[in-house]
């Protein structure tokens, strides 16, 4: 790699570059800054659509569907007494996942509002999305109490791995 110091490298984009633009260095120093910042600026966003991409493949291994995804507490619309029970039991889940681990079901008759509940239990107060721990982990999907039993054998006998495959 040639010395950017020694080789007039900024003389030549000086010469090179239009008359209307500066470069944002003068000095190989500044240029030396400038490329630190540059690449922390990279790093940034790298790790930002890093972060997105294990959320997004977290959120689609849950089997949270896209509707539901924007669900939350304050939008849960309560119509009876059991779902305002429901709704405070889900807000005690939801407090205790971040103390530690704590396992739950929701079971009812369709349009009760499980899933929108089981996807607000997963997003934090201000929209975003939990970060991923092992511990917390949701599954929205509707199933027969033998598919349950049979998946809670299969995490116990894989010396309680998580399933990767199967999950649809």
């Amino acid at each position: 790699m040639k010395n950017i110091a020694t080789g007039g490298v900024l003389e030549r984009i000086r010469r090179l570059a239009p008359p209307h633009v500066t470069a944002p260095f003068r000095t190989v120093a500044e240029w030396r800054e400038w490329q630190l910042a540059e690449g922390q600026k990279r790093c940034e966003e790298i790790n930002r659509q890093n972060r997105q991409l294990r959320v997004e493949k977290i959120l689609n291994r849950s089997g949270i569907q896209p509707l539901h995804r924007k669900c939350s507490f304050s939008n849960y619309q309560v119509q009876n007494e059991g779902q305002r029970y429901a709704l405070s039991q889900a807000k005690s889940i939801a407090d205790e996942l971040m103390t530690g681990c704590t396992n739950f079901a929701f079971s009812g008759k369709p349009g009760t509002g499980k899933n929108h509940l089981a996807a607000a239990i997963w997003s934090l107060p201000d929209g975003e999305i939990r970060r991923y721990d092992r511990r917390l982990n949701i599954i929205c999907r509707e199933c027969r109490k033998s598919e349950v039993m049979q998946r809670v054998l299969a995490f116990y006998q894989n010396g309680f791995r998580e399933r990767l495959g199967d999950q649809g």
